[in-house]
Protein backbone atom coordinates (compact mmCIF):
# COMPACT_ATOMS: atom_id res chain seq x y z
CA UNK A 1 0.00 0.00 0.00
CA UNK A 2 1.65 3.25 -0.84
CA UNK A 3 1.74 6.23 1.63
CA UNK A 4 -0.19 9.46 1.59
CA UNK A 5 2.67 12.21 1.16
CA UNK A 6 3.26 13.92 4.32
CA UNK A 7 4.13 17.54 4.63
CA UNK A 8 3.91 19.71 7.15
CA UNK A 9 -0.13 19.83 8.30
CA UNK A 10 -0.25 16.04 7.45
CA UNK A 11 2.60 14.68 9.03
CA UNK A 12 1.30 14.26 12.56
CA UNK A 13 0.18 10.76 13.73
CA UNK A 14 -2.31 9.63 15.77
CA UNK A 15 -2.34 6.21 17.61
CA UNK A 16 -6.37 5.68 17.39
CA UNK A 17 -5.84 2.61 19.38
CA UNK A 18 -4.55 3.80 22.51
CA UNK A 19 -6.08 7.52 22.28
CA UNK A 20 -9.57 6.43 21.67
CA UNK A 21 -9.85 3.28 24.23
CA UNK A 22 -6.53 2.37 26.26
CA UNK A 23 -6.67 6.11 27.81
CA UNK A 24 -10.26 6.79 28.06
CA UNK A 25 -10.66 3.02 29.42
CA UNK A 26 -7.64 3.62 31.89
CA UNK A 27 -8.87 6.93 33.15
CA UNK A 28 -12.49 6.35 33.46
CA UNK A 29 -11.39 3.31 35.78
CA UNK A 30 -10.08 5.78 38.34
CA UNK A 31 -13.15 7.77 38.89
CA UNK A 32 -15.63 4.53 38.70
CA UNK A 33 -13.02 2.85 41.58
CA UNK A 34 -13.05 5.74 43.45
CA UNK A 35 -17.51 5.73 43.68
CA UNK A 36 -17.02 2.15 44.10
CA UNK A 37 -14.84 2.93 47.53
CA UNK A 38 -17.26 5.35 48.41
CA UNK A 39 -20.43 3.05 48.21
CA UNK A 40 -18.44 0.20 50.13
CA UNK A 41 -15.34 0.92 51.73
CA UNK A 42 -12.81 -2.02 52.78
CA UNK A 43 -9.73 -2.84 51.75
CA UNK A 44 -10.76 -4.41 48.26
CA UNK A 45 -12.17 -0.99 47.28
CA UNK A 46 -9.30 0.68 48.52
CA UNK A 47 -6.98 -1.05 46.28
CA UNK A 48 -9.04 -1.11 43.13
CA UNK A 49 -8.45 2.45 43.36
CA UNK A 50 -4.77 2.17 43.71
CA UNK A 51 -4.91 -0.35 40.91
CA UNK A 52 -6.50 1.87 38.43
CA UNK A 53 -4.47 4.75 39.51
CA UNK A 54 -1.41 1.95 38.19
CA UNK A 55 -3.15 1.74 35.46
CA UNK A 56 -3.87 5.27 34.33
CA UNK A 57 -0.66 5.90 35.03
CA UNK A 58 1.36 2.52 32.95
CA UNK A 59 -0.59 3.89 29.94
CA UNK A 60 1.28 7.78 30.45
CA UNK A 61 4.74 6.19 31.21
CA UNK A 62 4.61 3.21 28.31
CA UNK A 63 3.68 6.00 25.95
CA UNK A 64 6.17 8.32 26.83
CA UNK A 65 9.01 5.74 27.35
CA UNK A 66 8.18 4.71 23.60
CA UNK A 67 8.54 8.16 22.13
CA UNK A 68 11.44 9.09 23.78
CA UNK A 69 12.95 5.69 22.33
CA UNK A 70 12.13 6.73 19.12
CA UNK A 71 13.44 10.12 20.17
CA UNK A 72 16.63 8.47 20.72
CA UNK A 73 16.77 6.60 17.73
CA UNK A 74 15.81 9.74 15.36
CA UNK A 75 18.78 11.38 17.11
CA UNK A 76 21.31 9.00 16.11
CA UNK A 77 20.07 8.50 12.56
CA UNK A 78 20.30 12.15 12.06
CA UNK A 79 23.35 13.05 13.34
CA UNK A 80 24.70 10.09 11.59
CA UNK A 81 22.84 11.61 8.46
CA UNK A 82 24.49 14.86 9.14
CA UNK A 83 27.79 13.78 9.56
CA UNK A 84 27.82 12.43 5.94
CA UNK A 85 26.18 15.38 4.39
CA UNK A 86 27.59 18.42 6.50
CA UNK A 87 31.32 19.51 5.61
CA UNK A 88 33.74 22.16 7.50
CA UNK A 89 32.73 24.30 10.39
CA UNK A 90 29.09 23.35 10.36
CA UNK A 91 30.00 19.51 11.12
CA UNK A 92 31.89 20.02 14.07
CA UNK A 93 28.79 22.50 15.33
CA UNK A 94 26.07 18.63 14.82
CA UNK A 95 26.79 18.05 18.50
CA UNK A 96 25.49 21.90 19.21
CA UNK A 97 21.89 21.08 17.43
CA UNK A 98 19.40 19.91 20.07
CA UNK A 99 16.74 17.11 19.75
CA UNK A 100 13.71 19.00 18.80
CA UNK A 101 15.80 20.32 15.82
CA UNK A 102 17.37 16.42 15.20
CA UNK A 103 13.64 15.16 14.92
CA UNK A 104 12.45 18.53 13.06
CA UNK A 105 15.43 18.37 10.13
CA UNK A 106 14.82 14.67 9.81
CA UNK A 107 11.48 15.42 7.36
CA UNK A 108 14.13 17.90 4.90
CA UNK A 109 15.29 16.66 1.80
CA UNK A 110 19.43 16.06 1.89
CA UNK A 111 19.59 19.25 -0.47
CA UNK A 112 17.78 21.53 2.55
CA UNK A 113 19.37 20.05 5.35
CA UNK A 114 23.07 22.81 4.94
CA UNK A 115 20.43 25.65 5.50
CA UNK A 116 18.12 24.09 8.17
CA UNK A 117 21.35 23.19 10.23
CA UNK A 118 22.30 26.92 10.15
CA UNK A 119 19.03 28.01 11.26
CA UNK A 120 18.60 25.48 13.81
CA UNK A 121 22.28 26.74 15.36
CA UNK A 122 20.94 30.25 15.20
CA UNK A 123 18.43 29.14 17.27
CA UNK A 124 15.10 28.23 15.17
CA UNK A 125 13.03 26.00 17.09
CA UNK A 126 11.50 22.63 15.77
CA UNK A 127 8.16 24.01 14.49
CA UNK A 128 9.58 26.68 12.67
CA UNK A 129 12.25 24.53 11.14
CA UNK A 130 9.74 21.57 10.20
CA UNK A 131 7.76 25.10 8.49
CA UNK A 132 10.87 25.77 6.51
CA UNK A 133 10.80 22.03 4.57
CA UNK A 134 10.04 22.68 1.30
CA UNK A 135 11.14 18.88 0.20
CA UNK A 136 9.25 16.95 2.72
CA UNK A 137 10.65 13.16 3.77
CA UNK A 138 8.08 10.94 5.54
CA UNK A 139 8.53 9.27 8.37
CA UNK A 140 5.71 6.76 7.97
CA UNK A 141 7.20 4.32 10.91
CA UNK A 142 7.08 7.09 13.89
CA UNK A 143 4.48 5.73 16.56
Amino acid sequence: MKEKAQNYKNHVRIDWVATGFIVPVALAALPISIAHLVQEPGWLSGYLVLAAFAAALSVFKMRGNAIRVQNRVIRLEERRRLEKLLKGPLAKRIPDLTTPQLIAIRFAADAEVPGLVKKALAGMGREDLKKEIRSWRADHLRV
